[in-house]
């Protein structure tokens, strides 16, 4: 037998796998086709202060090792979410993790304050990728000064919760966004986001998306979201890191464990395939066995120092 638990803020994660944000909905969806109880936790779609219709059509493409989509964060907004979707979620075993974001500093504070006091949300993550409308639409994550702002300002509202930071690869440090996070209290660092990338349609000469550019996510972003969280590991060897981009099987995530990752996130490879997440922590299991490995906790202790 091996212990595959993973303890983080004080929560138990029964594995390292947890669902990322997007893909699974806000419950009732994953409800439908997951069984959460058997995952180490689940995150929601990214939920705004007000309700958002998304992007007109057409807003996913595929491409080669992924899709790119252009959602637009579709949501009912932040009171519908509390009142008729979050409860859904209420007795399921499983972490909770809401994802939340904002047009403002400030939209972002007040869902974390309305957050902080409903007993089963267990973490909440900031996903820094929205604009911010109060400065001309530049994303949160691209702007160090900002990103330390929101994290300030969110700590301030969640003396229950551990919050997260959700940080984009489209900056030109990670590093430096990471450490702006970390000083403005951030208790943990979710990496990556998806990747933005545009795909040309060869028969009109313009973008398959309505908007052009759009989120590329799946195996294609694998190397760029193992890369970021080695990153940040080297620099802060003990902040908590979700890793998420790109995983389809066991040895992804053991990848991104030796990169750094405390837990993996899955998006896209839980959209194609419904049993996948169930696959990959069973193949976490026989390749922790064949290594010799007793635990997740012996496998980090032996990954070495990252130089």
């Amino acid at each position: 037998m091996v212990d595959i638990a993973v303890e983080l803020f004080g929560l138990r994660f029964k594995n390292p796998v947890v669902l990322a944000s997007g893909p699974s909905g806000n419950g009732k969806e994953a409800i439908e086709v997951f069984d959460l109880a058997k995952l180490g936790g689940f995150t929601t779609k990214t939920v705004t202060w007000e309700p958002r219709q998304g992007n007109p059509p057409p807003r996913l493409v595929e491409i080669y090792g992924g899709i790119l989509n252009s959602i637009g964060l579709e949501n009912n907004g932040i009171e519908c979410f509390i009142k008729e979707e979050l409860p859904l979620l209420k007795d399921v075993d499983t972490v909770k993790i809401v994802s939340v974001g904002g047009d403002t500093v400030e939209e972002f504070a007040q869902m974390v304050e309305r957050l902080n006091d409903i007993p089963y949300v267990d973490v909440i993550e900031l996903n820094l990728s929205c604009p911010n409308v109060e400065n001309g639409g530049i994303s949160f994550g691209k702007s160090p000064s900002m990103v330390r702002k929101v994290c300030e300002t969110c700590k301030k509202m969640s003396p229950k919760k551990p919050l997260m930071a959700k940080l984009s690869s489209d900056v030109t440090d990670v590093v430096e966004i990471a450490s702006e996070a970390i000083k403005g209290g951030i208790d943990g660092l979710t990496l990556i986001n998806s990747v933005q990338g545009m795909r040309m349609n060869i028969e009109t000469g313009r973008p398959y998306l309505l908007r052009g550019v759009g989120g590329m996510s799946g195996p294609c972003i694998k190397p760029i979201g193992i890369w970021n969280v080695y990153q940040v590991r080297r620099a802060f060897p003990d902040i908590p890191i979700i890793g998420t981009g790109g995983v389809m099987n066991g040895e992804d995530v053991i990848e991104y464990i030796m990169a750094g990752a405390n837990v993996v996130g899955i998006g896209f490879g839980a959209i194609v395939d419904f049993d996948l997440p169930y696959r990959v922590i069973d193949e976490v299991k026989v390749f922790l066995k064949e290594h010799k490995y007793g635990s997740i906790r012996d496998l980090v202790s032996k990954r070495g120092d990252i130089q």
